[in-house]
């Protein structure tokens, strides 16, 4: 244990609550305990501001779910490391999720595809058995939009995003390059929802999930208008 990094996380935390009695609660504390290994040398506790910290202890204090205890811990870490900050509106949203509202954000996660650090969702027809096997249907996305995770298109429109130049993108555990087919034009269409802000920062907390299939998938869809190549 770095002994001089724990007495500044203790510090830090004691300088926020004022009275060490408000953490003494199960669920803050297993939060605590496990966000601390995750917590790397030489981070500036200064980012974990008195408001944003009591707003963290006020929503997490009623969690009992473990996975949801275990994201709480992750987010804690991430936003000390300055890995990801995480926004109030985020949080409101993590802490009040239930059991299969997580399960369905970890099944979208396995459609969206991380360009320049940034998950960017691909949801082109939601009747393909692509996304219907894994429980991705409008009732699901209506949900998801509901809760602040993503935006649906108004009219049934379709995103489209677009870049100045072709780019590398990750999906699952390898990178990949996008070259565009043609130089005038330079837009992929990205399907009937985008990630809200706090969407993107809910993605980054998940492993790099991957759908068999999903890529051969895009890439028939994608064909008139790009390569995809694997690095």
């Amino acid at each position: 244990m770095d002994k001089k990094l724990f007495q500044q996380f203790h510090n830090r935390i004691k300088k926020c609550c004022g009275k060490e009695i408000r953490l003494k609660n199960d669920s803050l504390t297993y939060i605590l305990d496990n966000a601390f290994p995750l917590i790397q040398p030489g981070s500036d506790m200064a980012v974990l501001t008195d408001s944003w910290f009591l707003f963290f202890i006020d929503k997490y204090k009623y969690v009992t779910n473990k996975e949801l205890l275990d994201l709480g811990a992750k987010i804690l870490a991430c936003h000390i490391n300055g890995t990801f900050y995480f926004s109030k509106r985020t949080l409101n949203i993590f802490s009040l999720l239930e059991k299969w509202e997580l399960v369905l954000l970890k099944r979208l996660n396995k459609f969206s595809f991380v360009i320049e650090n940034i998950p960017t969702l691909v949801l082109l027809d939601l009747e393909n058995k692509i996304y219907t096997s894994e429980g991705i249907g409008l009732s699901g996305v209506l949900h998801l939009q509901h809760i602040g995770i993503i935006s649906l298109s108004s009219r049934n429109g379709i995103y489209g995003f677009k870049k100045d130049t072709n780019f590398n993108f990750n999906y699952g555990e390898n990178q990949y390059s996008l070259k565009f087919i043609n130089e005038q034009v330079k837009e992929i269409l990205v399907g009937i929802a985008v990630f809200t802000e706090e969407g993107k920062e809910a993605m980054t907390l998940f492993s790099n999930l991957e759908k068999i299939g999903f890529l051969d998938y895009v890439k028939n869809e994608w064909k008139d208008t790009c390569v995809i190549e694997k690095l």
